[in-house]
């Protein structure tokens, strides 16, 4: 079990379709939103891609290892 309130969109031929973040896997370009709709970032950007598959760590959260794109 986990715990995740954020959604996630992965870009498949240039289109952003829903996933589950824990379905997330290394190499896919990803972003993702908290739960009132703003978008993550880190230092501005919101576009990643997973340089690992998602997980789930000792606390019961989602996390995906990331390159910022």
């Amino acid at each position: 079990m986990y715990k995740n309130t954020r959604t996630a969109e992965v870009l498949v031929n240039g289109e952003w379709i829903h996933i589950d973040p824990i379905n997330i896997k290394k190499g896919m370009g990803f972003r993702m939103f908290e739960e009132d709709g703003n978008p993550v970032t880190t230092n501005g950007i919101n576009s990643f891609i997973a340089s690992s598959d998602a997980f789930i760590n000792k606390h019961g959260v989602v996390c995906i290892n990331t390159y910022s794109i």
